[in-house]
């Protein structure tokens, strides 16, 4: 019988049925969140489905954005942040699936050997730019320094 079900009914039957039975553990526990993972993984699935649209919404959504503090130490950017991290994760798992798409000429560009050399040595290109530049300013070469 499922063989003859069409894909995407398939797939909304499959989601409708995954959200009742977690609504109703939801309710049950009453850990709502657990009624959000459904909708993560039809996003997901949009996104897999559409990659450039995906990174479209989120260039849009650059000038849109808003911080937002979840505490006095905690903030983020609304809603960049969370599509930043939805299309890392999306590239992460497209690579995963299909490691042929990414062109291993990549890993010997020189901007991608200098990221690697400087993650691993632990110093940062802001930790190098921002010594760089106190040493400047130290040494009186920059704007409105007195000696």
């Amino acid at each position: 019988m499922i063989g003859y079900i069409h894909k995407d009914k398939f797939l909304f039957l499959f989601l409708a049925g995954l959200f009742i039975v977690l609504a109703g553990i939801a309710v049950y526990t009453e850990e709502y969140f657990l009624a959000a993972i459904p909708f993560a993984i039809l996003i997901f699935y949009t996104g897999w489905q559409n990659r450039n649209m995906v990174f479209l919404v989120l260039l849009f959504t650059l000038p849109l954005s808003f911080e937002y503090h979840f505490s006095s130490s905690l903030g983020t950017d609304i809603p960049d942040e969370p599509l930043m991290l939805f299309v890392t994760g999306l590239f992460i798992c497209f690579w995963i699936y299909s490691p042929e798409a990414l062109s291993k000429k990549i890993f010997q560009h020189p901007l991608i050997l200098l990221l690697f050399v400087s993650r691993i040595s632990g110093r940062g290109f802001y930790q190098t730019r921002s010594r760089s530049v106190r040493t400047l300013l130290v040494a009186g070469v920059g704007p409105n320094v007195q000696r």
